[in-house]
């Protein structure tokens, strides 16, 4: 199955009151919740594929191929949210699938609780706040959630590889490096991302970079050259020349639009 990469700068975002959700299959860095508060929706994640309810939960974790069928006059909560917020969970995360997406929720579980608690913070509300709630949420799904490791196929593949490139997005990250670690060959991965994400490898790897720069770029006192240096570009040039790409502004740009922000942006 073709998806599309998803690009995400925001650690959380929350959708209120979502009519529809996406038709397309995508995937993205981050875990995404989907709550039916009225109607219903058919759910596609990688091969499950069920039928949430009103009152009812669904979960994709990290790089799940994921999407969406819904029916007429529906509506939705949506929360996606980094894997970065999880106190030591991201190994979970990162490693483990679902073998079933659909939370059925009962009275005693307080799930839905925290959801719309979450779903009610005020947007100029400090990140701590989410991360609390978010960390109060997430064992309670896990409780109801039976996992499995990832495994082979080529879907599970690209995933380990977007997983590993996560991870190490500050080394010398080239189809070579990736191919060494992960045991692969660098035509294979070139393949895969070409054919299953309509993607380059440097451009995807660029995006990883990029996202993580744009917070370092909250730090007055960091400088551009340092920050482009920490996140793995081999010089400034590149690295301005891959942000204004993803941005259509340099990073001095955006740093000066980012400057009167709340640190952690949250998005409707």
């Amino acid at each position: 199955m073709n998806a599309n990469y998803e690009y995400k700068t925001a650690p959380v975002s929350i959708q209120r009151d979502t009519k529809q959700l996406t038709t397309l299959p995508h995937l993205h860095d981050e875990i995404e919740m989907v709550y039916v508060l009225k109607g219903s929706t058919v759910a596609y994640a990688d091969q499950n594929v069920c039928e949430i309810g009103q009152g009812e939960l669904y979960i994709s974790f990290p790089n799940q191929i994921h999407y969406y069928n819904s029916a007429e006059n529906s509506l939705f909560y949506v929360l996606i949210v980094t894997p970065k917020l999880f106190y030591g969970k991201r190994e979970l995360l990162s490693g483990s699938v679902p073998l079933e997406n659909h939370i059925t929720l009962d009275k005693n579980d307080r799930i839905a609780e925290y959801i719309e608690t979450i779903v009610g913070l005020p947007e100029e509300s400090d990140i701590s706040d989410y991360t609390g709630y978010f960390n109060l949420l997430l064992p309670r799904i896990l409780n109801k959630l039976s996992l499995k490791p990832a495994v082979s196929g080529e879907d599970s593949t690209l995933r380990n590889i977007l997983e590993f490139c996560s991870a190490n997005f500050s080394e010398d990250l080239s189809l070579e490096y990736v191919a060494e670690h992960l045991h692969l060959s660098r035509f294979h991965i070139s393949r895969l991302f070409n054919r299953k994400l309509e993607l380059g490898f440097s451009d995807y790897v660029n995006k990883l970079r990029v996202r993580e720069s744009c917070d370092l770029l909250r730090d007055p006192d960091k400088k551009i050259a340092d920050i482009s240096e920490e996140v793995g570009f081999g010089s400034i040039r590149t690295y301005n020349r891959a942000f204004k790409e993803i941005h259509g502004k340099t990073p001095a740009e955006y740093r000066e639009a980012i400057s009167s922000m709340p640190r952690w942006r949250v998005l409707k």
